[in-house]
């Protein structure tokens, strides 16, 4: 079960930490998300 944790974590972080996507103009979602934090924050 920890094997089925650990693997899906790592494609979580793929997805949202290395894959760019097509909807936010090729932007990774962390990266989108990081920004859209700094400009509420402020």
């Amino acid at each position: 079960m920890a094997d089925a944790v650990k693997m899906v974590d790592e494609s979580v972080q793929i997805y949202n930490g290395e894959r760019p996507h097509l909807s936010l103009k090729y932007k990774k979602p962390d990266a989108v998300h990081r920004a859209f934090l700094s400009v509420k924050q402020v």
